[in-house]
């Protein structure tokens, strides 16, 4: 069956080491092998407040760990947001699930490349309608158009 309305898009080209491109990932990394040049991560940063230590310690590991590879990779801390403790408490969600949606939107909608949304969350989260998963779906939504942002 033919769709008569879509056009199909080629996909982009991938680089991989020593300037080498390609646009099928596992023929790239055959042929010329990873790519080896530097990368900047632009980090988004959401937690509760009082977490705040803990993440600038682990940027700052992350940040000293990357140093002594033999790759540029810099983590650039753009935005964080910490929400208030109380929002923990199951009793709310609804809250949390609000301002969340207002975040997440705006980070979306800035126009940087290699984008990663770090969440903090107090204790392990794998209910479908929890914390975690919430995030995830307002990142990775295809709502407007908008580049999605991986959690």
């Amino acid at each position: 069956m033919v769709w008569p309305n879509i056009k199909r898009r080629e996909p982009p080209e991938l680089l991989f080491w020593n300037e080498g491109k390609c646009r099928v990932p596992r023929r790239g990394i055959e042929e010329y092998g990873p790519y080896d040049g530097p990368v900047t991560i632009n980090l988004y940063v959401l937690g509760f407040k009082g977490t705040e230590s803990h993440i600038k310690g682990l940027i700052n590991n992350l940040n000293q760990y990357f140093g002594n590879v033999p790759i540029e990779i810099v983590i650039n801390a753009v935005d964080e947001k910490f929400l208030p403790r109380d929002y923990i408490r199951r009793s709310n969600l609804q809250r949390y699930r609000r301002e969340v949606i207002k975040i997440v939107d705006g980070w979306r909608k800035e126009t940087r490349d290699h984008k990663v949304l770090l969440q903090v969350i107090p204790r392990r989260d794998d209910v479908p309608d929890g914390y975690y998963y919430f995030v995830r779906k307002v990142a990775l939504s295809k709502k407007d158009g908008v580049k999605a942002l991986p959690v």
